[in-house]
C-alpha cells in the first residue's frame, strides 16, 4: 500500500473533530480579510466627484462655457479639468489656499484648487492623494500593483511552503500582512501606498496557498471535495461583511482597519495549529509527523482498530518506502531545466496542448469577468455602490450553494458552458434596458455575476481534473497564472476604457463570455471519469479508451477499493 492510501485511510478513522478546528479557523479569517485587499478599491480607491479651481475667482469667472458654473461656493461637481492655460497664483488678492473648508491645492497645472463631492464617500484614496486629471492614471494602478503581488505570491507561497513548511509560512506571512497594514493607515505618500499594495498581495496569496494545502492534507478524501467548494463562502461573508462595514464608516482609513482586522486573529489560531503531517512525513520528519498525529488521535478521541503506535508506524513505513531520498543531499536536476523540458513536452502534443491553451484562455476570461464586474459599482451604479458590492458577495454565495449539487449531477463542461454564454448574454442585454429601469438592469447585472461566480467555482474543480497527475500542480498553476493576467487588465475595462465610453464594460464583458463559452468545446468532460495519470491517459479520454464510470457500471480503467480509493486495475 502506498503512503497517500495509507495516510487517507488513517484520516478516515480520525474523522474530523477539535484537532483541524484551528487550521478551519485560520482558513476562513484568511478568507473573510482577502476582501478588504482583492476588493478594496471600490470602496478605498473610488472615484469622487470634484471641481477644480484656478488660482483666484477671477481666473474662474473666464472659465470657458462648458467648464461649469463660476464661483467658490457653487455645489456643482462637473468632473473637468481646467485649461493648462489657468495657473495657481501664489499670492495676491482672491488667492484660494484660504477660501474656506474643503477646497484644498493639488499641486496639478490643470487642477491647482479642488473641492470633492463628500456625499457618498468622506474620503477615498483619490481625494488623499488628488488621483485627478493628469494624475487620474495612478487610480488603476492600485488595483494592478496588487495583482502583482499576488503573482509573486503564489510562485513563493508555493516554494516557500513547500521548503519551509505550511504552518511556517502562513505565520511569516501573516506578521508581513498585519505590518503593511499599519503601515497603508500611516503612509502620507502614494508611491508607498503602492509598494504596500504590492506586498499586500504577496502576503495574502503567500499565507493562502500554504493554508489551503495544510488544511486539505489534514481531511480524509470524503470531506475533501465538499471543503473545497464551501470554503468559498467565507470570502463570499466577507465581501458582504466589507460593504456594510464601508456604509457605516466613509473615510477609506477606517474601512481599511476594520476589513483587515481578521488578520490580527490569524497570527493566535496558527499557533494553534500543527504542522501537516503529511509534509512532515515527506520530508522525513517521522518523528514529529508521530508526534503530531498521537495529539490528533486524542483531541479527536478517535478509536484505532490498530494500536495507534503500530497504525502510525506503518504509515511513516510506507512513506519512507515511496520517498527512499527524503531529505537526501543528492544532486538533483535544475527546477528550471526541467520545467522547460516538460513544457516542451506537453505542448507537442496535440491533446496537451489544446487543454493548456483552452484552459488558459478560460481562466483569463473567468478571472476578468468576476472581478471586473464585482469592482465596476461606480459604471453600473453611482448612486449606491454598497448595495452593489454587498450583492456579489450574496451572489457570490448563492452561486457556491447551488452549484456544489449540481456539479455531481450535469458534469462540469455543460455548468462552464452556460455560465458563459448565459451570463456573457446578460451583460449584453443589460445595455438595451433604459436607465429609468435600474431595478431590470440590476437583475441582468447580478443574474450574470451569479453565472460567472459559479462558473469560477467549477473551473477550481474542473482545470485539476484535465491535467495528469505527474504534471497536475504545475498545470493549475499555469492557469492561474493565466487569470492572474486577466486581473490585471479589468482596471483597463473598469477605470479606463469605460471613462471614455458608458457602455464598454458591457459590451467587453458580455463578449468575453460568450468567447469563453466557444473555448469550452475543446475540453472533454471530467464527471465519473477516472483521472489521468500520464500524458497517455489525457490521449486515451480523447480517443475514448478510458471508458466512462456511469451509475451501475463498472470502469474497465479503474476500481475501487474497500476504502474508497481510486485503484488502477
Amino acid at each position: 500500500m502506498s503512503a497517500d492510501d495509507s495516510f487517507d485511510r488513517f484520516l478516515s478513522s480520525l474523522g474530523f473533530g477539535r484537532w483541524q478546528i484551528p487550521a478551519l479557523l485560520t482558513t476562513v479569517l484568511i478568507l473573510v480579510a482577502a476582501p478588504v485587499h482583492l476588493m478594496g478599491s471600490s470602496f478605498l480607491s473610488a472615484p469622487m466627484p470634484f471641481r477644480c479651481f484656478a488660482g483666484h475667482e477671477e481666473q474662474r469667472n473666464d472659465t470657458p462655457t462648458g467648464l461649469g458654473e463660476t464661483g467658490l461656493n457653487t455645489s456643482h461637481f462637473d468632473d473637468v479639468c481646467l485649461p493648462l492655460a489657468f495657473r495657481p497664483q501664489e499670492s495676491g488678492p482672491g488667492r484660494l489656499a484660504d477660501a474656506g473648508p474643503g477646497l484644498r491645492r493639488t499641486g496639478l497645472a490643470s487642477c491647482p484648487f479642488v473641492r470633492y463631492d463628500t456625499a457618498v464617500f468622506a474620503s477615498t484614496l483619490v481625494s488623499d492623494f488628488d488621483l485627478i486629471c493628469e494624475r487620474s492614471w495612478l487610480r488603476p494602478v492600485y488595483m494592478t500593483v496588487y495583482v502583482a503581488g499576488e503573482m509573486f505570491g503564489s510562485l513563493a507561497g508555493g516554494y516557500v511552503g513547500d521548503r519551509w513548511g505550511r504552518r511556517r509560512t502562513v505565520l511569516l506571512a501573516s506578521t508581513v500582512n498585519l505590518l503593511l497594514v499599519l503601515v497603508v493607515v500611516s503612509a502620507h505618500n502614494y508611491p508607498l501606498m503602492l509598494c504596500m499594495r504590492l506586498l499586500a498581495g504577496f502576503s495574502v496569496t503567500s499565507m493562502l496557498i500554504p493554508i489551503w494545502s495544510l488544511f486539505m492534507e489534514c481531511c480524509s478524501c470524503e470531506l475533501r471535495d465538499l471543503m473545497g467548494m464551501l470554503l468559498g463562502l467565507p470570502f463570499s461573508v466577507g465581501v458582504v461583511a466589507f460593504a456594510g462595514v464601508a456604509f457605516f464608516i466613509r473615510s477609506w482609513h477606517c474601512v481599511f482597519m476594520a476589513g483587515a482586522s481578521p488578520v490580527l486573529l490569524i497570527i493566535p489560531f496558527a499557533l494553534l495549529m500543527d504542522e501537516s503531517p503529511r509534509w512532515l512525513l515527506q520530508k522525513g520528519r517521522a518523528e514529529e509527523a508521530k508526534a503530531v498525529l498521537t495529539k490528533a488521535v486524542k483531541l479527536n478521541n478517535t478509536k484505532l482498530i490498530l494500536p495507534l503506535t503500530e497504525s502510525i508506524d506503518k504509515m511513516i513505513q510506507a512513506s519512507v518506502s515511496d520517498h527512499p531520498a527524503a531529505g537526501s543531499t543528492g544532486e538533483k536536476p535544475s527546477p528550471a531545466g526541467s520545467m522547460f523540458r516538460g513544457a516542451k513536452k506537453y505542448l507537442a502534443d496535440p491533446a496537451m496542448r489544446r487543454i493548456l491553451l483552452a484552459t488558459a484562455g478560460i481562466w483569463f476570461i473567468h478571472d476578468t469577468l468576476y472581478l471586473g464586474v464585482a469592482l465596476s459599482a461606480h459604471n453600473f451604479s453611482s448612486d449606491d455602490p454598497f448595495l452593489y458590492v454587498a450583492l456579489t458577495g450574496v451572489m457570490d454565495a448563492m452561486a457556491i450553494l447551488v452549484v456544489t449539487p449540481l456539479s455531481t449531477r450535469l458534469g462540469r463542461k455543460v455548468l462552464v458552458w452556460l455560465g458563459f454564454a448565459v451570463g456573457g448574454s446578460f451583460f449584453l442585454v443589460e445595455l438595451l434596458i433604459p436607465e429609468d429601469l435600474q431595478w431590470a438592469r440590476w437583475i441582468f447585472i447580478m443574474g450574470g455575476f451569479f453565472l460567472i461566480a459559479g462558473t469560477q467555482q467549477i473551473n477550481y474543480i474542473y482545470a485539476p481534473e484535465l491535467f495528469p497527475t505527474e504534471t497536475r500542480a504545475r498545470g493549475f498553476a499555469f492557469v492561474q497564472l493565466a487569470g492572474n493576467i486577466g486581473t490585471m487588465c479589468v482596471p483597463l475595462i473598469t477605470d479606463v476604457v469605460s471613462h471614455y465610453a458608458w457602455w464598454a464594460s458591457s459590451v467587453v464583458f458580455g463578449c468575453m463570455g460568450l468567447t469563453g463559452s466557444l473555448l469550452v468545446f475543446f475540453l472533454p468532460e471530467t464527471k465519473d471519469r477516472p483521472l489521468p495519470e500520464t500524458l497517455k491517459d489525457v490521449n486515451s479520454r480523447w480517443t475514448g479508451n478510458i471508458r466512462r464510470a456511469s451509475r451501475g457500471s463498472t470502469n474497465l480503467a479503474f476500481v475501487i477499493d474497500d476504502f474508497g480509493q481510486i485503484k488502477v486495475s
